[in-house]
């Protein structure tokens, strides 16, 4: 009878043992990782990447608005948890930026490109996308990463995809495309931790005056602290002249500078304060002659 209890204790140890470790490896070890689960479920419809190695398509989040007002609305207040005006934000503190008037092309288009955002985080806690189509058709489909690592995959006019992050750093990546032959224009925000944020956005057009929709880039960043608004963009071989508008929403405060160049790159740096939104605006302000690609970055505080 002994020697049976003993059997037992030793079969019971080994499955607490064994169970702990299986959860770690689940969770990625010490948390030192993105969530096994950050994009659960599935879409109702089926996916067309199904059976193509593309990730799955993930269900719409059902998290709140993003801490930034829209184009031309009133400042929302900090998020909870993040640094005031005048405060210096450190690792984790949630940052978010609005690309907005976002041209996207066509999936079916041959010689379209995906717009491309890169982002990396600083400190642990949640990423949030949310994407909204601005022009009156059509859908988008946005697609994220982690590390090189798939977290999934919507199709919509209007949804969200969220991650959590463990990992003191980690680089992710969201590509956006036109749904089949839609080229919508779209509005998407970007809510991750970082003590110094930044975003890349690659592939996006500086087409000039003539291609108003595919002519720069229009940002919205929410700075939680003074400081400086660092805008870099690079659009290949040809010079143009350009302009760069910094914008605060729902306050007084502007920037312009205007005929810039010619040049075929730019990096300024222009102030702002806390804790209204401002709004960022690069254009080519030549006619322009056809599809010129830019890739831009956008660090604020």
């Amino acid at each position: 009878m002994t020697n049976r209890r003993i059997l037992v204790v030793v079969l019971l140890v080994v499955a607490v043992v064994g169970g702990a470790w299986i959860a770690l490896g689940v969770l990625g070890g010490r948390g030192d990782g993105v969530a096994a689960t950050p994009i659960p479920g599935a879409t109702a419809t089926p996916d067309p990447g199904a059976g193509s190695g593309e990730p799955p398509m993930g269900t719409p989040s059902e998290e709140g608005p993003p801490t930034i007002a829209p184009t031309g609305g009133p400042a929302s207040p900090s998020p909870a948890g993040s640094a005031g005006p005048g405060a210096t934000p450190g690792a984790g503190e949630p940052a978010t930026i609005v690309l907005t008037q976002l041209k996207l092309d066509a999936a079916d288009d041959p010689e379209g490109r995906d717009r491309v955002v890169t982002f990396t985080t600083g400190g642990t806690g949640a990423i949030a996308i949310a994407l909204k189509t601005l022009s009156p058709t059509g859908s988008a489909r946005m697609c994220l990463s982690a590390d090189g690592t798939d977290l999934g995959c919507k199709t919509t006019a209007g949804g969200s995809l969220a991650a959590e992050t463990a990992k003191k750093a980690a680089t992710f990546v969201l590509t956006l495309r036109g749904d089949g032959a839609e080229r919508p224009v779209v509005e998407v925000s970007v809510t991750f931790p970082a003590a110094s944020p930044s975003v890349t956005v690659a592939d996006v057009r500086f087409d000039g005056t003539d291609y108003p929709e595919t002519n720069g880039i229009q940002a919205i960043v929410q700075p939680r602290a003074g400081g400086g608004v660092h805008v870099t963009a690079d659009w290949g071989g040809h010079p143009f002249i350009w302009e760069l508008d910094l914008l605060e929403q729902g306050g007084s405060g502007s920037e312009t500078l205007a005929n810039q160049g010619p040049a075929t790159r730019m990096d300024e740096t222009l102030p702002v304060t806390a804790p209204n939104p401002w709004k960022v605006v690069l254009q080519n302000v030549e006619m322009g002659f056809g599809p010129t690609p830019m890739t831009v970055t956008i660090a604020w505080p």
